[in-house]
């Protein structure tokens, strides 16, 4: 009664709380409001200046983001540009700047004369880029296309083609004298071995290997040159290594003996082309200087003005940057400036609320304390109501613990006398002292065998149950030869499965792991689950015994029958201490209850679990899952 009536106080102070909180709110809300009515009129003047100053800044914003924008997508090589979009917008700024400038206080404006010079000054820098950009592009369709690189690698095609030819003249006439040489008269041999010789003398003289190998060496620095990205190391190129290369070409050219004049000629045309389209047209071989004065239209010029254009990009990016960081600054100085501005003029106007904030801060004040009075008492009463709760609870586990002493006590003193009333049963069953006189007797010994064993195993599952919530069970874990106990777990099951006419079918047979655990403790919890699939299945049933091993390792035993089954409330039942589920009545199973609790609680102590998985009138499949820890040796998995 005494903690009813504290909880209804506990409400009583949650309704004034609430009440409390309300009352203040509404108060507070009163007094804002009649703050917010007065200065009403002067914060929509300042709110009218500020959003036009916050317009005028988003504008001007926007045209500077515009303009730096298409200046940097110009410089960008690929990327889509509108020029003329950002001469407007730069064009607008400095409109916008020089009307700005009209309208502000003489000592900012020095700042908005600094931006209308940075303005210009990005106005020119979008002239450059879009003349960078013209220029970049033509550069750029040349060089992404490779059109005067793949002139100039046909160019030298067609002089490896003409001197390949002319060698090919040399070596067939040598090859048609060999020839000769082979059928010849005796008096010719010598003639026609010496023009052979002569000949080989000549095509070694005019060194063609070394010729095509100078040839293949400029075919390799033309596309050096063309994937050349420093600008410094160009004229290396051309003066030290090409120049050489084509000077040696020249030479060797100039000693090939066994082409015709006409050939020779079309040779010479050939490389001085080559020349043009590598240095353009007109180009100079200042051997003085050691040097090669190029012209426009090479791929050497085209090289060369391409990395200017890089140079150029980076110079007027860096100018860019510089511009936007004076701007910049100069431009949130300005911000700045006239935001505190407008802050002063807001505090002035907000003067005239210090009282109506002074009264709310007061309500505010006194709720906060009887709102934390309140709470104190709540609190004090809520410790109250645990520590009774504290209280209860360790009486039920007093009273749990006296229980399970109890019925440990009391299955001990039990045992004894029914130890004696089944050992003298059986005695009387085997008329070991003479016979007993009527079949009758015989009869009544066995029922009471029967019984008194029945009784035994209820009070052992009794006791094992209490020792377990007392934790007085101890492990007795030894390494265990899983088949063997299942198989003797199967065998103590046996004739009572023959008795109910179901089939038990063991697919693990001898093929299991080795365990570390308790070998009475498995075994019952195998028994148990037998026993329980055998009461629940029906006749001409099976019980089938399967194994597996888990993605995590853990070796899995399940027990599948094709019994009466149960839902998921029966599931959850059928773990309770004594519980019995509805279908167990309905098929007149004989039990306590105890079965599936005592398993689960014995896997719970190895450190395992178990599962149930079930249907009613389909059947139920119990899995017992040890941990890897457990298992010694594994056999093939499933």
């Amino acid at each position: 009664m005494e903690a009813h009536q504290e909880v209804r106080r506990i409400r009583k102070m949650l309704w004034a709380l609430i009440g409390l909180s309300l009352l203040t709110s509404l108060v507070v809300n009163l007094s804002l409001g009649w703050g917010g009515i007065k200065q009403r009129d002067q914060s929509a003047l300042l709110a009218i200046d500020e959003k036009v100053f916050a317009e005028e800044v988003a504008k001007l914003n926007l045209l500077i983001r515009v303009g730096t924008t298409e200046i940097r997508l110009l410089l960008d090589q690929g990327e889509k540009n509108n020029p003329i979009k950002g001469v407007k917008a730069l064009q607008n700024l400095d409109v916008s700047l020089k009307a700005l400038l009209e309208n502000t206080h003489e000592d900012n404006k020095h700042l908005i004369r600094s931006l209308i010079i940075q303005s210009d000054q990005l106005l020119s820098l979008l002239i450059k880029a879009e003349d960078w950009r013209g220029r970049n592009d033509r550069i750029g369709t040349d060089l992404g296309k490779d059109i005067t690189l793949n002139k100039v690698r046909r160019q030298l095609t067609v002089i490896h083609t003409l001197i390949n030819g002319i060698v090919g003249k040399g070596r067939l006439k040598m090859t048609l004298d060999i020839k000769k040489y082979q059928g010849a008269e005796p008096s010719e041999v010598v003639n026609i071995s010496k023009s052979i010789i002569e000949q080989h003398k000549e095509l070694l003289r005019e060194n063609i290997g070394t010729l095509l190998t100078e040839l293949a060496d400029i075919q390799r620095l033309v596309e050096v040159l063309s994937g050349e990205r420093n600008y410094d190391h160009l004229p290396d190129i051309k003066d030290n290594k090409l120049k050489p290369s084509l000077g040696r070409l020249a030479r060797g050219m100039s000693a090939l003996k066994h082409g015709s004049a006409q050939e020779e000629e079309a040779l010479k045309s050939e490389i001085l082309t080559l020349n043009a389209l590598l240095f353009g047209e007109g180009y100079l071989i200042d051997e003085h200087h050691q040097t090669i004065h190029v012209k426009q239209g090479g791929l050497y010029t085209l090289i060369k003005d391409h990395l200017e254009l890089q140079i150029l990009n980076g110079q007027i990016r860096e100018e860019l940057e510089k511009t936007m960081v004076i701007l910049d600054r100069n431009w949130i100085e300005f911000v700045q400036i006239e935001q505190a501005r407008q802050k002063e003029v807001g505090l002035k106007a907000g003067e005239s609320l210090s009282a109506t904030w002074i009264a709310v801060s007061l309500i505010s004040l006194i709720g906060v304390m009887i709102f934390l009075i309140l709470i104190w008492f709540i609190f004090k009463a809520v410790s109250k109501q645990v520590d009774t709760l504290s209280d209860l609870r360790q009486q039920a586990e007093a009273s749990n613990e006296a229980k399970s002493n109890f019925l440990a006590s009391m299955s001990h003193e039990l045992r004894t006398p029914l130890n004696a009333i089944i050992g003298f049963s059986d005695i009387m069953k085997l008329q070991t002292f003479g016979p007993l006189g009527s079949d009758k007797y015989h009869e009544y010994c066995s029922d009471i065998s029967q019984s008194g064993l029945h009784l035994l195993d209820i009070i052992n599952d009794i006791l094992d149950v209490s020792s377990i919530e007392a934790r007085q069970i101890q492990l007795n874990e030894t390494q265990l030869n899983f088949p063997e106990i299942l198989n003797d777990a199967i065998q103590m099951i046996r004739l009572q499965a023959q008795e109910a006419d179901v089939v038990i079918e063991n697919e693990v047979e001898n093929n299991g792991p080795a365990l570390f655990a308790d070998m009475r403790l498995v075994k019952q919890v195998i028994v148990n689950l037998l026993s329980n699939a055998v009461k629940f299945t029906p006749a001409k049933g099976t019980i089938r015994i399967t194994k597996r091993f888990d993605h995590k390792g853990q070796f899995c035993l399940a027990v599948t029958d094709t019994g009466i089954g149960m839902d998921d409330d029966g599931v959850e039942v059928a773990f309770t201490p004594f519980g019995m589920v509805k279908s167990a009545y309905e098929s007149n199973a004989k039990g306590t209850g105890l079965g599936l609790p005592l398993a689960k609680r014995m896997m719970e102590l190895h450190g395992g679990t178990i599962t149930i998985e079930s249907q009613p009138k389909l059947g139920t499949r119990v899995t017992l899952v040890f941990p890897t820890e457990r298992i010694v040796t594994s056999a093939a998995t499933d």
